[in-house]
């Protein structure tokens, strides 16, 4: 799985072109965290009516970034960034319009929980068959994990009527390392004031609004990329990745649907996924494990019956039922 440069959802385009090299000559350091030689499983955790719901509408559910089970992540990831663009801001050697420069980025990334642009994401752990994850994640256990097939070639799209074909969908990596953090950070903010930096040098943009207006943008949405990859290290046993849809202002209201949630009230928006083989959009799952809350017999059978009859539906993603491995999770739990 290679990396996506990069989340827009301040700047629709690139539209400085020191800024875009910039970003792409710092890549090194989210790339090797983004991108796999080979794809890494997918798992993801649900209950009943979850896995119900996945196999009869081929779709997962993005949820909005303020639901999910750490609802302060926005805030911490933020903080980091911010901290790396103070600190630089502090150096002795740092010029006024770079300071102006900064100033602009973080105002940018304060803006996050004004309604301008809203972050839905769908939530997978490396981790297949792990028992923290089948407690906080699979109705204590008695639940289920899928695992899917995810990468490149994946493809993306809204239901229909909601005004919308293909999607773009990021895949990231979360990073829980507080140090690897701070050090992605502080690289990231040097990146972009030494793109900024080539503005002034190169003398096309005269003044130095001009400059601003071609270089925030673009630097925020590449900061925003980071931010939106930390999380607490509390967390860390997650082993998560996820999938990011950005909706900006001008998105339509009727793609968003609700549900009730752990924080109450949970706006979500369905996501059809497939992948194409041999000429046929096929759902890219690969196995489904009932948790261990379930008898083992009673749940691989009645499972492979919920696929079965989930497969003769009418429906233009296919799911191939000999394709899917069904399994018990090898272990019991109350």
């Amino acid at each position: 799985m290679s990396y996506d440069f990069q989340i827009m959802a301040y700047s629709k385009q690139s539209t400085s072109t020191e800024i875009y090299w910039a970003i792409r000559n710092c890549g090194h350091l989210i790339t090797s965290l983004h991108s796999a030689i080979a794809s890494p499983p997918f798992y993801h955790y649900t209950d009943f009516a979850g896995l119900k719901g996945i196999l009869s509408d081929r779709t997962m559910w993005f949820s909005h970034i303020r639901t999910m089970n750490d609802p302060s992540e926005l805030d911490y990831g933020r903080s980091v960034v911010l901290k790396a663009l103070e600190a630089h801001a502090r150096q002795e050697h740092c010029l006024p319009e770079v300071l102006t420069f900064l100033d602009r980025c973080a105002d940018l990334l304060y803006l996050l929980d004004r309604n301008q642009h809203q972050f839905y994401v769908a939530c997978f752990s490396e981790h297949g068959n792990r028992l923290s994850q089948w407690r906080g994640y699979a109705s204590g256990g008695h639940g289920y994990c899928m695992k899917f097939n995810i990468n490149t070639a994946t493809q993306y799209g809204y239901l229909p009527g909601a005004g919308h074909t293909d999607a773009t969908v990021h895949t990231r990596k979360i990073v829980y390392d507080p140090m690897k953090q701070s050090e992605i950070a502080r690289k990231g903010v040097n990146a972009i004031v030494q793109g900024f930096k080539k503005t002034t040098k190169n003398g096309r943009l005269k003044t130095l609004e001009d400059r601003l207006n071609h270089t925030v943008p673009e630097s925020a949405d590449f900061l925003l990329d980071l931010l939106l990859t930390f999380k607490h290290a509390a967390f860390e046993e997650e082993a998560e990745w996820r999938m990011l849809l950005v909706m900006d202002s001008g998105f339509r209201q009727e793609t968003i649907q609700y549900r009730n949630g752990c924080a109450g009230v949970t706006p979500f928006i369905a996501m059809r996924i497939s992948k194409l083989q041999d000429g046929s959009q096929l759902f890219p799952i690969e196995t489904i494990t009932a948790g261990p809350g379930l008898d083992p017999l009673t749940s691989i059978d009645v499972t492979k019956m919920l696929v079965g009859t989930a497969s003769k539906s009418d429906h233009w993603i296919q799911i191939q039922p000999d394709e899917i491995t069904v399994e018990h999770a090898g272990f019991r739990l109350r």
